[in-house]
């Protein structure tokens, strides 16, 4: 990786139970404020919510305006499904039979958020993005899972309602 470039990193969580999810993001760019995003939606699986998790942390990131000139983005999760489809690029596959197998079915369940997250991935550029595994000891993983928590167990909040915190990052800018 070029030494000039400042890496972004975004944690990413989903927390589901009983068709209720919760989703937290929290951003971390070494030249803005670090960003938490939290919110609670209703879900039929656990990949749902966490494929939603990402979705609303990169939706945030082009609606913020941020600068991602000379950045890579990667994008931290508990969830090895994603972290495998995304490094093998197995959704351009996906796109080119266009998400139906031969039968006429889904590809794969929860489509339209594989589908949403992949489009995103190639709007922002899949040389910019890169997907890892997080650790259950990584103290930022630790963040985004408990207000993930917190999120499912809130009232439902109103439709593409996110509640944003931002910290100083403690680099001084």
């Amino acid at each position: 990786m070029d030494e000039h470039m400042r890496n972004i990193k975004i944690y990413t969580d989903g927390s589901f139970k009983k068709n209720k999810a919760g989703i937290s993001f929290l951003i971390i760019n070494p030249d803005r404020n670090k960003i938490l995003g939290y919110t609670n939606l209703k879900c039929k699986k656990n990949i749902q919510a966490e494929l939603q998790a990402i979705i609303h942390a990169l939706q945030y990131l082009l609606y913020i305006d941020m600068s991602l000139e000379d950045k890579k983005i990667e994008i931290v999760t508990d969830e090895i499904s994603i972290v495998e489809v995304f490094s093998s690029q197995k959704y351009k596959i996906w796109d080119y039979c266009q998400w139906k197998k031969e039968n006429g079915r889904v590809v794969i369940k929860c489509t339209k958020e594989w589908f949403i997250l992949s489009c995103l991935v190639k709007i922002i550029g899949d040389m910019v993005i890169c997907f890892s595994k997080t650790s259950k000891d990584d103290s930022q993983n630790k963040v985004v899972h408990g207000f993930a928590n917190y999120a499912r167990k809130l009232q439902f909040c109103k439709k593409n309602i996110i509640h944003i915190m931002e910290a100083d990052n403690g680099n001084g800018k």
